[in-house]
């Protein structure tokens, strides 16, 4: 890996840029990365032992000492979103319809505005803003994902 540029504070808050004998950072320890794989490399600078201060006044070099982790076992993100609405309790939500944009409606539930996905969602009822729905779905990412979405029409008085 080419290393463009080394910078940094001292405790005393007098900035420098580290000077990279090299210019690249060299990983020594082999890895593979398999077909269709993820690999995820985690790189663990050493920042005591990798930045030498010089004879002249001001200046340093940063030689890095790193530790390498390799996760063969790593997961895409679409992987890890799957495992998430996989394995997310279902939940039960009131509230009232703030606005609807498409598939992706806000809503007033206990009193904090919360996003909710009706894409794939069987929706009884004509849903407009103003009126309550319960919903029953996922929370993933802060997003309410419907399964269910049932249109409570207003009460007569």
């Amino acid at each position: 890996m080419n290393v463009v540029e080394v910078s940094g504070e001292t405790t005393d808050n007098v900035s420098y840029t580290a000077e990279v004998p090299s210019g690249e950072l060299k990983i020594v320890r082999p890895f593979n990365v398999g077909a269709g794989k993820v690999t995820v490399l985690t790189l663990d600078f050493d920042g005591e032992k990798s930045l030498v201060r010089t004879g002249k006044s001001g200046k340093f070099l940063f030689k890095p000492v790193v530790k390498l982790a390799i996760d063969y076992e790593a997961k895409t993100e679409q992987e890890q979103e799957q495992e998430q609405e996989q394995g997310a309790e279902e939940l039960d939500f009131v509230g009232t319809i703030d606005a609807i944009n498409g598939n992706i409606w806000t809503m007033t539930i206990e009193g904090e505005s919360r996003t909710v996905d009706v894409s794939e969602a069987e929706i009884k009822g004509e849903p407009a803003a103003g009126l309550q729905a319960e919903v029953k779905g996922t929370v993933v990412d802060n997003t309410i994902i419907a399964s269910e979405v049932e249109i409570k029409e207003p009460e007569e008085g």
